[in-house]
C-alpha cells in the first residue's frame, strides 16, 4: 500500500536572528521522540529562514517616495510597506485594486514582493523573502547530515495565491536534496499513450500537503514527510521558474 505520512513539529521557539535552524529543528524532533531518517524530507516555512537570516525591516526606517504615498493613501495600504515592496521588486507586473504583483529578484511573481507582517514580533517589523532560498535548504540539509548522519531532503515554503483560482498556498521556493519535478515524459500511461508533457512540480505538491499539519495559527512552522520516495538531486528553485517565452502572465 502507498502512503506517505506528514508530521509537524512542536516545540521550535519564537526564532531570533542568527539561530541554528538545524540544532533546533532536530533538538524539538527529539523532544517529541520523532526521528529524522534517510530519505526523509523537511519543509521548512520561509518566515523562520528569514528570521534566523536577519530578512527583517523596521518600517519606522522606511521613507516612502511619493508614488508610494498616493498608491498607498487611494487604496488604504501602510505607505512605508508600499516602498519596501517598490524596494525588493525587480519588476512590477500588476499593479491594480489594491493588489501589487511583483517580480521579485529571485524571478518570482508573488504579491508584495513576498513581504510578510504576520507572525513578526514588533507592531512596525516586516520580514522579506531570504537571499537564496536554495542555500538556505542546503545549509540546514547538510548541517543535519553532519549532526544526525542522515540523507534527507529540504524544502523552503512559502504561501502564495494562483492565477485563475481564489485562495493560496503553499509553494516551495527554495530547495536542496531532491528534484523539483516528477517527469513522466516519455512513458506511457495505462492504456499506452505516450506521455509527452506530463512533468509533476513535486516540491510544489509536497509543500501544499505540509500545509496541512503546520496550520498558521498553530506555530508549528516545519513539517517531517516521511514514505515519499523522491529522485535524489541537489535541485534549484530556479527550475521551476517558467521562461519568458512561455509565460503567459506578465
Amino acid at each position: 500500500m502507498k502512503s506517505i505520512s506528514i508530521i509537524g513539529i512542536e516545540g521550535i521557539p519564537e526564532i531570533q536572528p542568527g539561530d541554528d535552524l538545524s540544532k533546533l529543528i532536530t533538538e524539538a524532533c527529539e523532544k517529541e521522540d520523532i526521528f529524522i531518517e534517510n530519505g526523509d524530507i523537511l519543509t521548512i516555512t520561509q518566515k523562520i529562514v528569514s528570521k534566523s537570516e536577519s530578512c527583517l525591516v523596521d518600517l519606522d526606517t522606511i521613507n516612502p517616495s511619493n508614488l508610494a504615498k498616493t498608491w498607498a493613501q487611494q487604496w488604504d495600504r501602510d505607505p512605508r510597506l508600499i516602498e519596501l515592496v517598490f524596494q525588493k521588486s525587480k519588476r512590477i507586473s500588476k499593479m491594480e485594486n489594491g493588489v501589487l504583483l511583483t517580480e521579485t529578484e529571485h524571478g518570482f511573481y508573488c504579491i508584495n514582493a513576498g513581504i510578510d507582517l504576520s507572525n513578526v514580533a514588533g507592531d512596525n517589523m516586516a520580514t522579506y523573502l531570504p537571499l537564496d532560498s536554495d542555500q538556505s535548504a542546503f545549509n540546514i540539509r547538510t548541517s543535519i547530515k553532519k549532526t544526525l548522519g542522515v540523507n534527507i531532503a529540504v524544502i523552503i515554503t512559502d504561501t502564495w495565491g494562483r492565477p485563475w483560482r481564489v485562495g493560496v498556498t503553499n509553494v516551495a521556493i527554495g530547495i536542496s536534496g531532491m528534484s523539483a519535478f516528477q517527469d513522466y515524459r516519455g512513458l506511457n500511461d495505462a492504456n499506452g499513450m505516450d506521455l509527452k508533457a506530463s512533468i509533476i512540480a513535486v516540491v510544489d505538491e509536497l509543500a501544499a500537503a505540509s500545509e496541512l499539519v503546520m496550520n498558521k495559527l498553530d506555530n508549528i512552522p516545519v513539517a517531517l514527510i516521511k514514505g515519499y520516495t523522491y529522485v535524489p538531486y541537489e535541485g534549484s528553485i530556479n527550475e521551476l521558474i517558467r521562461p519568458p517565452e512561455q509565460d503567459l502572465f506578465r
